[in-house]
């Protein structure tokens, strides 16, 4: 039995170790960040600093000193921006399809923007104000899909 038991705890261990090393998460200095990461943060977040970036596989995670998440593929382009409960940029927007900016100025100019996400389909944006949130979801083309309130 004892045996037994001391198998077991060490294929816990092994199996375990294991896991976490499948993970891969890593962080690393800014200035492992591809190029066009590192232009988007100086573009629309010029006045915060990187206070994280965070490696998985080939994708990067950053988070900046006023608390915004912004999630990288390995090249750099951005997937995901969030803002963790304060408000994005408004010239955020230029990073969607025309289409898009043209309708979120016209129907939600006195929102703010909480998230910015690329999707498989197209674009899905967070928009707040005092009364609640929407969901807004374009298609590639910048084309509205759904409005979710």
């Amino acid at each position: 039995m004892k045996k037994f038991s001391l198998i077991a705890i060490c294929l816990l261990v092994a199996f375990t170790s294991s896991a976490f090393n499948l993970s891969n998460d890593r962080y690393v200095p800014a200035s492992e960040l591809p190029k066009n990461g590192k232009t988007l943060i100086s573009t629309y977040f010029k006045d915060q600093n990187i206070l994280t970036v965070e490696k998985d596989w080939s994708e990067y995670e950053v988070i900046l000193n006023n608390g915004v998440k912004i999630e990288f593929d390995s090249k750099g382009q951005w997937k995901d921006i969030d803002s963790n409960h304060t408000t994005l940029p408004r010239d955020i927007l230029n990073l969607l399809p025309k289409k898009a900016i043209g309708y979120i100025n016209q129907n939600y100019a006195d929102w703010q923007i909480s998230e910015i996400k690329k999707e498989r389909y197209g674009y899905q944006i967070e928009l707040v104000n005092a009364g609640g949130d929407i969901d807004l979801k374009f298609n590639s083309k910048g084309e509205i899909v759904k409005v979710d309130y």
